[in-house]
């Protein structure tokens, strides 16, 4: 969640681009499917304060019931759509908008929303009728001090939240209960910036500084009993900030894995040979940054 506002061009760029591709793999049509492109057409907002710069960095967009919602860092409202092509923005005063990075998970028919609060007790909220634009508070204060957050509910009903946005801290997870939303147990280290073995993860627009790397944007995809964790790195400010994941065939807590880079910003893609491909589900990239 770091404030720098080159992420939120960068953000949209892969964040959209993922989460549509999750959300395409659902729809079922008679033909072939629709192709939707970036920038997907948005009644953006600009910074309210500073230079003016577009909003709606760190994107999530879930599928619920059958329709889409996506949710992005202040933008003013949320917006919802039937086809991923078409979008409607929903305002509310019940969710801080003005926060950062917002995850949403679908549990119970029911949305759960978090968004990065930078203090222990961050409120976690739920609505059963987002088009209304009515929340309400599923967990007044979850004792994480929370900053880039990533619901991630598992193929056996266990849920999850990863989050981390440092350049000294681990991204982390923390099993949460599925009912009161709190932590079952004490959060896991995952990773922190490797700068020895990720040439990608050096700071600098060279990456050929000694600064500490910004690692964040957690975003966990589950795929044919494979877990993929991405996350980006080493700072929006630069043109190579990059994208890529951990993969790992056993559980959620990546303490180990094997890295396989996937994207760079301004600099093209490139693909490894084992993808992290579409989740089950349209859930969230925080992609970079996040």
């Amino acid at each position: 969640m770091r404030t720098n506002k080159n992420r939120v061009f960068f953000l949209i760029f892969f964040g959209l681009t993922a989460t549509f591709y999750r959300g395409y793999a659902q729809l079922k049509t008679s033909s072939r499917p629709a192709i939707v492109c970036n920038p997907i057409n948005l009644n953006y907002r600009f910074a309210l304060e500073g230079v003016s710069r577009r909003e709606a960095a760190d994107p999530t967009a879930i599928n619920f019931k059958g329709e889409f919602y996506l949710f992005a860092s202040k933008s003013g409202g949320y917006w919802h759509s039937t086809d991923l092509v078409n979008w409607n923005l929903i305002t509310t005063k019940d969710l801080p908008l003005e926060d950062y990075a917002p995850t949403a998970v679908v549990m119970r028919d029911t949305i759960f929303f978090v968004a990065s609060s930078g203090k222990n007790g961050t409120v976690i909220y739920k609505s059963g009728d987002p088009k209304s634009g009515k929340w309400k508070v599923a967990n007044p204060a979850l004792p994480i001090n929370l900053v880039d957050p990533d619901l991630f509910l598992d193929t056996d009903g266990r849920l999850y939240l990863y989050y981390g946005c440092s350049n000294v801290d681990p991204i982390r997870v923390v099993e949460l209960d599925t009912k009161s939303l709190m932590p079952l147990n004490k959060p896991v280290d995952c990773f922190v910036a490797d700068r020895t073995d990720h040439g990608w993860e050096r700071f600098g627009e060279h990456n050929d500084s000694q600064k500490p790397s910004w690692i964040e944007g957690a975003w966990m995809t589950k795929h044919n009993g494979k877990y993929y964790l991405q996350y980006g790195a080493p700072g929006t400010e630069f043109s190579g900030y990059a994208d890529g994941p951990f993969q790992k065939g056993v559980d959620v807590f990546f303490s180990n894995g094997q890295t396989q880079h996937i994207a760079f910003h301004g600099t093209g893609y490139k693909v490894p040979e084992a993808p992290a491909p579409a989740n089950e589900g349209v859930q969230k990239l925080k992609g970079a940054g996040k």
